[in-house]
């Protein structure tokens, strides 16, 4: 389903009660946004008139990918397929899912088959639900203490960030723990950890263990559980990615699996009313984004582009930087404290030497000289030069065809 309506209800001057479209929700300074993507919500409009999602939007990623449904079941996404996410554990919509590439390197990912070797265990696989809602889960029954269930070798490279993560649940075993153990030098990378306290019995949980490999290693053992404790526990999507954080699940088989990047574009004259480009130009762009990683390449929440005319928004672990360029010349910069992963509402408006931007409700920063320039094309979640992913989830865009005023921007970005 690409499109949702939703109605609103209104009181007119008289009393009646009147059904209000809910695009006409999000006004500022009276004026209803001429474009508006609730990606939480896949819905569209564009100048006063519902769209689709694949009517303005270009969306693709040349492999399949996975993300979680209304209902916390995972879900695999066809190839140019958006991904609209939901966390697992509430159901609540996170908005459209953008990622980087990565490779999920260890094999056999639903956690048996030859590439895990155990002692003293039974290992039973299809015996369980999983977190996709298939009976592929894998029980693992420990009949003594002096037990280990692990990966069997697995390359890496060395002096390198990896990601390591599984689903468990609890069965009747009274502890679990993990491991990270340097096979090429001999020694632990990350010792015995109990993960135990994070499980449930009724519910799956991800857990993330973050390595770095030392100089030298190129292989490693991963082991999924290494406690003393008796009994049996589920396992399933075993992940190990290079990396310095965790992305969505990919299943593997008998090799390494790729999930290439997503890229969601659209022509900014879709979205942008052509009077726009008159000589009086005025805008205001309003985005509403949430990091799950942190990142070192200045990652966009979207950023529009023609040449060096551009304007964007770059996030950061400490920061939000709404800019504008002409001709590879900035004009406006406004830069807004924030912490790591905080939930991000930024907006930013301009005129002709008229630039003022607040993030997350915080008081509005002002430029009183600069220009823009007309742009083609809007990226989201990524630059339109290089790659710069976000690497986590776009809740909303909307663009007004006015500078709205600063006490504005600090209201609807609160």
């Amino acid at each position: 389903m690409l499109g949702v309506s939703r109605l609103a209800l209104g009181v007119d001057g008289y009393g009646s009660v009147s059904v209000l479209p809910w695009y006409t929700q999000g006004k500022a300074d009276d004026t209803d946004p001429s474009f508006w993507a609730d990606f939480t919500n896949n819905r569209y409009a564009v100048n006063g008139n519902e769209e689709v999602f694949s009517d303005i939007f270009t969306f693709t990623r040349s492999t399949t990918g996975t993300y979680f449904d209304a209902n916390g079941v995972m879900q695999t996404a066809a190839i140019n397929e958006p991904r609209f996410d939901h966390d697992p554990a509430t159901g609540e919509p996170l908005g459209l899912l953008i990622e980087e590439q990565r490779t999920n390197i260890k094999t056999d990912s639903a956690g048996n088959g030859t590439s895990y070797v155990g002692s003293n265990l039974t290992v039973t696989a299809n015996s369980g639900i999983a977190p996709d809602g298939t009976n592929s889960a894998t029980r693992v029954d420990f009949s003594n203490t002096a037990h280990a269930y692990r990966s069997t070798s697995t390359t890496v490279s060395a002096s390198t960030a990896y990601a390591f993560t599984f689903y468990a649940k609890r069965g009747t075993l009274s502890d679990a723990s993990y491991r990270v153990y340097d096979q090429t030098n001999g020694a632990d990378i990350i010792a015995n950890t109990s993960y135990y306290a994070q499980l449930s019995s009724t519910g799956w949980v991800r857990i993330t263990v973050l390595f770095t490999t030392p100089l030298g290693c190129i292989n490693v053992l991963l082991y999924l559980e290494n406690s003393l404790s008796t009994g049996y526990m589920y396992l399933w999507g075993v992940q190990l990615e290079q990396g310095a954080f965790a992305t969505s699940y990919i299943p593997t088989t008998s090799s390494a699996v790729t999930r290439t990047s997503d890229t969601l574009t659209a022509n900014a004259t879709n979205i942008i009313p052509v009077s726009s480009w008159a000589s009086s130009i005025e805008e205001t762009t309003y985005i509403h984004a949430q990091q799950f990683a942190l990142s070192t390449t200045a990652p966009r929440l979207y950023e529009y582009d023609t040449n060096s005319n551009s304007s964007l928004a770059i996030v950061s672990a400490s920061h939000v930087n709404q800019q504008y360029s002409v001709g590879g010349v900035k004009q406006a910069e406004f830069i807004s404290t924030i912490t790591a992963f905080e939930d991000v509402k930024a907006a930013i408006a301009a005129k002709f030497n008229d630039f003022a931007a607040s993030v997350n409700g915080l008081t509005t920063i002002t430029d009183n000289s600069g220009s823009f320039a007309k742009r083609v094309s809007i990226k989201f979640g990524n630059s339109t030069a290089d790659n710069r992913p976000l690497n986590g989830h776009i809740r909303e865009f909307r663009y007004y065809p006015i500078r709205v005023t600063n006490s504005e921007l600090q209201r609807i970005t609160t």
